[in-house]
């Protein structure tokens, strides 16, 4: 990677390349024409980067052995030299900012301004009436036939069968887990457990929710007045402080401790902050593990995408031989005609 112009530029050479080169999420902006890879290379994935246009394509040689090219998720708005990659299949372009060369050209052509002159209006013409004598007769569209090729699946499985190879060699060298069997039970002792027994059923007296509704409702009709008890208490007297000797001769006062409403609003700020931060934390961690369900999402959405839109050739129909079979029946003898004359 060069960093020329303060934007990433791949311009790298890979050898170990291998079959599929996946520069997804690279932040690359531009594809120099000296970027290589091995000849084995027919498939380059550019998804989630920054490149804004893909131009000279046919400066580069490696590109033209290319046969898939991914490129979604980029802010391309125009793309020159795809005419010069023959070996193009398969080409996608979803979610970039493609437009018209028209539009790309708009600031290095000159326009000229022409004026429209006013047209006149045409006459107003009628349309024929229908003949009735001859039926409607719809055009039929032609039927295309499909041209049949042949294929093979030879490379697709020597693949398969290098990364079964591989795993199973993977399988081969990883530590097998030791087995540790439990210890038998000693069946000398036989412990049983106690066995519970049950107590015999306590009758108890029912309880009817009609007797207590009724007794609620007696409860609020009936007047319940306290007995009369101050006619028959003492008077109210009231009865002199009785302070002790040291108090009577020391008139001090003794300080009471106090708060101030600064050290309480002071008190009250820190724990308003401390559970602001508390809150702000708990929604950062939420939206972190929205972010990485996202992410997780999107990715399988990718893969799932990127399996469906692989092609599945279908395979050539074999059909019964058709076996001719010798004619039983007897061949037509020719015979003269009998004409008869009448006079």
């Amino acid at each position: 990677q060069s960093f020329g112009d303060g934007g990433i530029r791949f311009g790298g050479i890979l050898t170990n390349a291998g079959p599929v080169v996946d520069l997804s999420g690279q932040g690359i902006q531009k594809l120099e024409a000296s970027f290589t890879c091995s000849d084995e290379t027919h498939t380059l994935l550019l998804d989630r980067n920054n490149i804004m246009k893909l131009d000279h394509l046919e400066r580069s040689p490696w590109l033209q052995q290319l046969r898939v090219l991914n490129l979604p998720g980029n802010s391309i708005g125009y793309i020159e030299g795809l005419r010069d990659l023959p070996c193009l299949e398969w080409l996608n372009l979803s979610g970039n900012n493609i437009k018209s060369p028209a539009f790309a050209l708009r600031k290095r052509v000159h326009m000229e301004h022409r004026v429209e002159q006013a047209k006149p209006q045409s006459p107003m013409k009628a349309h024929p009436m229908p003949h009735f004598g001859l039926p409607f007769q719809p055009r039929l569209p032609d039927k295309s036939q499909a041209e049949q090729c042949p294929f093979s699946f030879d490379k697709r499985d020597r693949e398969c069968r290098v990364l079964k190879e591989q795993k199973l060699e993977q399988m081969r060298n990883e530590e097998v887990p030791k087995f540790k069997a439990q210890l038998l039970p000693d069946f000398h002792e036989v412990i049983l457990p106690e066995k519970k027994v049950l107590g015999s059923t306590k009758p108890e007296p029912f309880k009817l929710m009609v007797d207590e509704r009724g007794a609620v409702k007696t409860g609020r009709w009936e007047i319940m007045a306290r007995p009369n008890t101050v006619t028959h208490k003492e008077p109210f007297q009231p009865k002199k402080e009785n302070r002790s000797i040291m108090e009577a001769t020391n008139h001090s006062t003794v300080l009471e401790p106090f708060q101030l409403s600064t050290e309480r609003r002071a008190m009250e700020h820190q724990e308003f902050e401390r559970a602001a931060m508390e809150k702000e934390a708990l929604r950062a961690c939420m939206e972190e593990d929205q972010r990485r369900l996202e992410e997780e999402r999107t990715k399988e959405e990718v893969a799932k995408m990127r399996q469906e839109q692989v092609h599945k050739a279908q395979p050539i129909r074999k059909y019964k031989p058709v076996e001719l079979k010798k004619c039983d029946t007897a061949l037509t003898v020719p015979q003269s005609p009998k004409f008869r004359f009448h006079l």
